[in-house]
């Protein structure tokens, strides 16, 4: 049971759409294909079809709330499935080790 999602933009929540880039591949590897929007403390891999201008840094693990420039937005074509994530790690400059929020 893998879910992976291959459309859909990242930003950070301190952004505009403007600094948004598209989503090559969001995979969630505990989640079934279909199902309700992951819960918090999912992990996943997120691959950008670009570089993030500047590139997504490691954020720490809450508590504290993850700062509003850490934290990153993933929203699908219509927005109605929003998730907020933290990126855990960097593997490549686009793409991260995430933990949904």
């Amino acid at each position: 049971m893998t879910r992976v999602i291959t459309h859909g933009q990242v930003r950070r929540q301190s952004e505009t759409d403007l600094y948004a880039v598209a989503v090559d591949n969001l995979t969630f590897p505990t989640l079934p294909e279909v199902g309700p929007l992951p819960p918090a403390g999912t992990t996943g891999t997120l691959t950008t079809k670009t570089v993030p201008n500047p590139p997504y840094t490691a954020a720490p693990p809450p508590p504290p709330p993850v700062p509003p420039d850490q934290t990153i937005i993933y929203e699908d074509s219509n927005t109605q499935n929003t998730v907020s994530m933290r990126v855990a790690s960097v593997v490549g400059p686009a793409k991260y080790n995430i933990v949904v929020l």
